[in-house]
Parts: structure tokens; C-alpha cells; sequence
């Protein structure tokens, strides 16, 4: 439904993280979790850190780019539709992946509570596919006028 695309940014934050394991191995000596509020670390792994966190806000800004072209058409990501949409988008990944709250106990969702969450991704297709179906009605309409005037001429 969009009519842009904001390709990925590389390296991945994903790519990012599955390095840390190696290199934090040849770093035994390197304690992440003591209990003091300053931890020094070697430079090769505050850099590996360091793109770890661009690579994630990059993601978060392309992610954003994106949605604001699939639910508004451009590029305006503070647009209020763009807090629906993703409000609504957390609940329903947030209820296809059980896992991602498994710590917490949750009641399932009330009937209204899942209504508004559809409405809001029903209104937003609604708008974004609204020209096209318009289109299709024209075209439609305009079909059945050549068509009663081809059967008249015969």
C-alpha cells in the first residue's frame, strides 16, 4: 500500500549482536555485570557497542519512514496516525508472540479492547485504498457506458 520504500541500513543490528558472543569471549577478563557504576571496557568492544546502537536507531528511524509512507503516503513520521498504527501494531505483536511478556501476567483482551485496536487498522486501509477502490468504481462505470453504447451501434 506504500508507494515508497526505504531500503535496510547495513550492517544489521541483528548482524551486530551475534558478533558480541566472540568478541566479548576474547575478552574473559571483561565482568558486564559488576556492581559499580562506571565499567571500563577494551575500545574494540565500546566500538562493537557503539554500532550496535547506531545500527538500532537507524532501524528505528527507517522503521518509522516507512510506516509513515504506508499510512499517510508521505514522509510526516509525527503525524497522529503514525502513533495509532503502531500503537495498535505493539498490541497485536505483543499477543502473536506470546513470549515477549512472559513474565507478566495478563488478562486477554476485552472485546472492545480488540474492536479498537481493528478499527484503527481498518480505518487507516480504508484511507490509504479508498483512491484505488474510486478508480475501480470509474473504470467500472465507464466500462458499462462503452459497453451500452457498443450493444446500441450493433
Amino acid at each position: 500500500m506504500s508507494d515508497s520504500f526505504i531500503a535496510r541500513s547495513t550492517p544489521s543490528s541483528g548482524s551486530l549482536i551475534g558478533k558480541l558472543p566472540d568478541l566479548l569471549a576474547k575478552h574473559s577478563d571483561l565482568d558486564l555485570s559488576l556492581d559499580q557504576d562506571v565499567i571500563p571496557v577494551p575500545k574494540r568492544v565500546a566500538e562493537a557497542f557503539d554500532a550496535l546502537v547506531e545500527a538500532a536507531t537507524k532501524e528505528a528511524g527507517r522503521n518509522r519512514r516507512n510506516t509513515a509512507a504506508l499510512i499517510t503516503g508521505g514522509t510526516d513520521t509525527k503525524h497522529p496516525a503514525i502513533k495509532q498504527w503502531m500503537d495498535a501494531y505493539e498490541f497485536f505483536v505483543g499477543w502473536t508472540h506470546l513470549d515477549r511478556f512472559h513474565d507478566q501476567d495478563r488478562a486477554l483482551p476485552s472485546d472492545e479492547e480488540l474492536m479498537h485496536r481493528l478499527r484503527v487498522v481498518e480505518d487507516v486501509i480504508e484511507v490509504r485504498t479508498n483512491a484505488f477502490f474510486e478508480n475501480v468504481r470509474t473504470v467500472a462505470d465507464l466500462l458499462a457506458e462503452i459497453n451500452a453504447m457498443s450493444e446500441g451501434e450493433s
